[in-house]
């Protein structure tokens, strides 16, 4: 198998990550995978499938990848056979003529990079619909993320865990989160005294409220991360609410047992997540903790790398080896 990724194997992105998670749990089962940059050439072969780790911007600047279109077109011709997993779906969040007639020739590429793959793959239910008009007949996969740091199937609830609070992911998406924190008074004054505030990921400038309360932890490796996920209680994560199914950092908490908190000020009620305005509204939010906990367990149950791999793998007909 051959994971196609938009930029150096090396490089440090959640496309990335994901490709290299999927490549080691295919190599598991017998199914040797290696992890190729776009546009470094790909094998020949017509009988080496292609997974296409996709979003639209990660191949071209305008999110229009006619040359990567035209290559899936070419290896199709000849035969062979594209899984495209889309990470990212592009939707209208502008009011100017211009961002709508953009958005809808980016979703006129989705569509075609949809009909020219053996199987669409999506991690948002919203994308299932509309990616599905060249081929009604196969609609795209429903495959939410999971985690690119490690999972554990026996993990600790949430009241035997340190009152920790953990932020992580990407650098903008951390920023967010410890200013709408610190908007709310700081996580001493939304958590208790006590809590320990962890942030994991490339070092950010936090407001000057939270210095004494944060500890920058920085890059770590992935078994790091998931080691200190473990032992915390809580994690902040940014998402619009109805897309948390593509948040590979949702996914983490998760996998790791950690309660998330989406970093909104949303009211929104959610079974697999609470939110920092609710907790500011009345604290006893947060004593809904085990349910939420128990709802984001069975929910990666379902949705494991395990349970993905056998997705993909299947979705190539290569199920002679799904044990």
């Amino acid at each position: 198998m051959l994971i196609v990724i938009p930029r150096p194997d090396g490089a440090s992105c959640g496309l990335a990550d994901h490709a290299r998670v999927i490549a080691a749990e295919a190599s598991r089962r017998g199914i040797p995978a290696h992890v190729c940059p776009w546009p470094q050439p790909w094998l020949p072969s017509p009988n080496t499938p292609v997974l296409l780790e996709f979003t639209p911007l990660a191949y071209s600047r305008v999110a229009l990848p006619w040359r990567l279109l035209l290559r899936v077109l070419l290896r199709r011709l000849r035969g062979g056979r594209v899984v495209t997993y889309f990470h990212e779906l592009p939707f209208t969040n502008g009011n100017t003529w211009k961002r709508q007639v953009a958005v809808l020739l980016q979703q006129f590429f989705c569509i075609l990079f949809a009909g020219l793959s053996h199987q669409a793959v999506v991690n948002q239910q919203d994308g299932v619909r509309w990616l599905s008009w060249l081929r009604p007949q196969s609609p795209p996969l429903f495959l939410p993320s999971f985690s690119n740091v490690g999972e554990s199937d026996h993990v600790s609830e949430p009241s035997d865990r340190p009152l920790q609070v953990v932020i992580f992911g990407s650098a903008g998406k951390r920023r967010h989160a410890h200013q709408l924190v610190a908007e709310l008074g700081g996580y001493r004054q939304l958590f208790g005294p006590t809590v320990t505030v962890l942030d994991i990921g490339e070092p950010l400038a936090l407001p000057s409220s939270l210095h004494e309360e944060v500890d920058i932890l920085g890059l770590l490796p992935a078994e790091q991360v998931f080691a200190h996920l473990v032992q915390s209680r809580y994690g902040l994560f940014y998402s619009e609410p109805y897309q948390f199914s593509k948040s590979g950092v949702f996914a983490a908490y998760c996998a790791s047992g950690v309660v998330p908190i989406i970093s909104l000020r949303t009211h929104q009620h959610c079974d697999h997540f609470l939110s920092l305005s609710q907790i500011t509204d009345s604290p006893d939010f947060l004593l809904r903790s085990d349910a939420v906990w128990v709802n984001c367990r069975s929910w990666y149950c379902q949705y494991s790398t395990k349970s993905c791999a056998s997705e993909v793998i299947k979705a190539f007909n290569l199920s002679a080896v799904l044990a």
